[in-house]
C-alpha cells in the first residue's frame, strides 16, 4: 500500500481499456453538436510526472466582536485550506481559446478560471445567482438585459491585465468577438438574437435582442459566456496562458496527465473560495483510483455504476451521490434521403430497438431512457410516465413484444406499399464513430437488435469522426449513432435542431406545426405553460422518428465524508462552483488524509 501525504501520488503504470475507462467517466470531450463523439486515450504521457504545488497561504476573515460573531468566524476559518484532489479527463484539442474550443475537459478547467455573467446554482432545475452581475438583471422588456457589473471584480494579476477592475467592456468584447468571428468560434449563434450592446460606463451592460426570446437569460451562465479580457487577443491562448477573473487562477495543463489551479487571493465573490487550490489528474485503472482512495490521495471521484460498487465494497467509509447527466447517445436520420424519407421505416427501427437492453449494456442499468430532451433536465423532459407508454420506451417482456409487434406493422406497411421486400432494402448502412463503436459496441448492438425483431439487415460503418463529419455536411450520413452533451434549457433543445431556420436542422425538417410551437415556448413567460409547449413537441418529434435519444447514463460520485459542499450537475463547465467546496479538517475520516 502506497504511504499517506497530503499531495496527490502519482498513479502506477497499469492501464484500463478504452471501454471501461469511458464507463468510469463522467466527462465527454465535444460541445459540438451533430455527431460529435467522446475520444477518450488512457495512456499517460509520463509515467512518473511530478506532483503539482499548490500554494498554501489561507485567507482569514476580519474579527468581529459579538460571541456569535466569533463562533461564526471560527466555523468559517475552519472552512480554508487543503486541496482538492479528484479524477477527471486531460484532454484537449489543442484550442485554449474559451469560445473556440470544443472540448470539455478544457471548458471545466476554465469555468474554475473565468467568470460570467451569471452562473448556475442548480442547471437540471435553471435556477440561476449572480457571477460578474451584482444582481439579476432588470428586464424593462423581453428584448433588453441591463446589468450591473461587481465593482469588486477584478482580473487575475498577472500579464497582461495585471489584477484591472473587470468592466462592462470587456463582457462587450468577450460576445461581440464571438459574434463577428469566424466559423471555429463554434457557439457563435449562441449570440445570433442579439442586436445591439452598449456600456453607458464601466459597470453597466445594456444589451438589446432582435426579438424577444425568454430563454435568452440562461445564456449568459452557460458555456458560451466565459469572460475573456480584451488584452489577451494579442495573445495566445496556450495551456500555460489563461487569465480570468474567477474563483481560481490557472496553473497548469499537462496533457494526458493532470491540471491544477490555485486559489485566487482577491475573488469577488461572497462564498469562497475555501480550496487552496484543485488538482484533476486522469487515473490509469480503477485500480489506481481504489488505492488513492485508501491513501487519501484522492479526494472524490465520478465513476459508473459497476466501477462505483466495487469500490465501496473495498472503501465502505466512501460517500456516495447519484446524477443524471443530459448527455445522451442516440441516432438519428436524414429525412430527405431513401429509404428514410417514410416516417414508417423510421419508426420501425426506432421502435424496434431495446432501449433498456442498451442501458444494462452500456452502463449497468445506471441510465434512463428519454424523448428528445434528456431524462436529466426534469423541467423539460416529457415525464417517464408518460414515456414508458410510448412504443419504443415501453419496460417488460409484455412492452416489449408489443413494440416488436408495432415495429413490425409498420414495416410491412412500408414494405407492402413500396413494393419492396426486406432484401431488396438491405443491408441499411448504420455510421458510427471508430470511437464510439470500440467504446460501447453500439452499432452492433443496434444490428443485431434489428436483426432479431424485424430480420432487417444492417452493415455497420465504423468511420473517422472527420469523415462522419464530411459524410453528413454533404448530406452522405442519412442514418448515423451520435453521442452528444446536451443541454439545459428549453430553446437549445429545440430551435437548433427541429426549427426550418435551425443551424443544426440535419433532418432536413420542414413542419408549420412544430415551427409554431418552438416561436410561441420562445415569448411564453409563463414556466408552466412553456413547459407544456415543450411536451408537445416531443410528443410531435416522437411521432416523427426523426431522431432517438436512447438513453442518457447516471454516473456516480464517491468522496471521503470529509469533502463538503462537491458539486454535481446535469452538464459540464459548473465547476467555479468549486469555490463553495470545503474539507473538514475536524471529520474524523480527515485523519492521515
Amino acid at each position: 500500500m502506497q504511504s499517506s501525504s497530503p499531495k496527490w501520488k502519482i498513479f502506477n503504470s497499469k492501464k484500463t481499456s478504452r471501454r471501461s475507462f469511458l464507463k468510469l467517466s463522467a466527462v465527454s470531450l465535444s460541445t459540438a453538436s451533430i455527431g460529435t463523439i467522446a475520444c477518450l486515450n488512457t495512456t499517460s504521457t509520463t509515467p512518473a510526472a511530478k506532483t503539482t504545488q499548490i500554494p498554501t497561504k489561507t485567507s482569514t476573515p476580519k474579527k468581529t466582536t459579538s460571541t456569535t460573531e466569533k463562533k461564526r468566524e471560527r466555523e468559517t476559518y475552519s472552512k480554508f485550506g487543503e486541496t482538492l484532489r479528484r479524477t477527471g479527463n486531460i484532454f484537449s484539442d489543442e484550442i485554449f481559446d474559451p469560445h473556440r474550443t470544443k472540448t470539455t475537459q478544457i471548458l471545466d478547467q476554465q469555468s474554475l478560471v473565468y467568470s460570467k455573467l451569471l452562473n448556475y446554482v442548480d442547471q437540471g432545475a435553471g435556477i440561476l445567482t449572480t457571477d460578474l452581475a451584482k444582481t439579476l438583471p432588470e428586464q424593462p422588456d423581453l428584448q433588453t438585459f441591463v446589468f450591473q457589473i461587481n465593482p469588486d471584480a477584478k482580473w487575475h494579476d498577472r500579464t497582461p491585465v495585471n489584477g484591472r477592475p473587470v468592466r462592462a467592456q470587456d463582457v462587450k468584447h468577450s460576445i461581440e468577438r464571438q459574434i463577428n468571428g469566424d466559423a471555429s468560434y463554434i457557439r457563435q449563434s449562441h449570440w445570433s438574437l442579439i442586436d445591439t450592446i452598449e456600456t453607458p460606463d464601466e459597470q453597466t451592460l445594456k444589451i438589446r435582442l432582435k426579438e424577444a426570446h425568454v430563454g435568452m437569460l440562461e445564456r449568459f451562465a452557460d458555456t458560451s459566456s466565459l469572460i475573456v479580457a480584451p488584452e489577451v487577443r494579442y495573445h495566445n491562448f496556450q495551456s500555460n496562458n489563461q487569465v480570468g477573473s474567477g474563483p481560481f487562477q490557472w496553473v497548469e495543463w499537462k496533457e494526458k496527465d493532470f491540471a491544477s489551479v490555485s486559489k485566487a487571493p482577491y475573488w469577488h465573490g461572497t462564498n469562497g473560495p475555501f480550496l487552496n487550490g484543485v488538482i484533476t489528474r486522469q487515473p490509469l485503472s480503477l485500480d489506481d483510483i481504489e488505492a488513492s482512495f485508501r491513501t487519501k490521495t484522492l479526494d472524490v471521484a465520478l465513476l459508473g455504476l459497476r466501477q462505483a460498487q466495487q469500490i465501496r465494497e473495498a472503501i465502505p467509509e466512501l460517500h456516495e451521490t447519484a446524477q443524471g447527466l443530459a448527455q445522451f447517445y442516440g441516432m438519428r436520420f436524414f429525412s430527405t434521403k431513401e429509404p428514410y424519407n417514410d416516417k414508417r421505416l423510421r419508426g420501425a427501427i426506432s421502435i424496434a430497438l431495446n432501449r433498456w437492453e442498451m442501458s444494462q449494456s452500456m452502463f449497468a442499468g445506471s441510465a434512463t431512457l428519454n424523448p428528445w430532451i434528456s431524462s436529466s433536465v426534469e423541467r423539460w423532459s416529457l415525464p417517464q410516465v408518460e414515456l414508458q407508454n410510448i412504443a419504443g420506451h415501453r419496460p417488460g417482456t409484455g412492452g416489449r413484444q408489443v413494440d416488436i409487434n408495432e415495429a413490425n406493422n409498420l414495416l410491412n406497411s412500408y414494405l407492402n406499399e413500396t413494393g419492396q421486400t426486406i432484401g431488396s432494402l438491405g443491408p441499411l448502412e448504420l455510421l458510427i464513430t471508430e470511437k464510439l463503436e470500440k467504446d460501447f459496441n453500439l452499432g452492433t448492438i443496434i444490428q443485431t437488435q434489428l436483426d432479431e425483431s424485424l430480420g432487417l439487415p444492417v452493415k455497420v460503418s465504423a468511420v473517422t469522426q472527420q469523415d462522419l463529419y464530411q459524410r453528413l455536411f454533404s448530406g452522405e450520413a442519412p442514418w448515423f449513432v451520435t453521442f452528444d452533451n446536451g443541454w439545459t434549457e428549453l430553446d437549445d433543445w429545440l430551435y437548433p435542431y427541429y426549427h426550418s431556420t435551425g443551424t443544426a436542422n440535419s433532418f432536413a425538417l420542414r413542419d408549420e406545426k412544430i415551427d409554431r410551437l418552438i416561436e410561441k415556448q420562445r415569448v411564453t413567460t409563463n414556466q408552466i405553460e412553456r413547459r407544456e409547449i415543450g411536451f408537445d413537441v416531443q410528443r410531435e418529434l416522437l411521432q416523427l422518428h426523426l431522431a432517438s435519444n436512447f438513453v442518457s447514463e447516471r454516473v456516480i460520485s464517491l468522496q471521503w465524508p470529509y469533502l463538503q459542499e462537491f458539486p454535481l450537475d446535469i452538464g459540464f463547465s459548473f465547476q467555479g462552483r468549486l469555490a463553495s467546496s470545503w474539507i473538514d479538517q475536524s471529520h474524523p475520516t480527515f485523519f492521515n488524509r
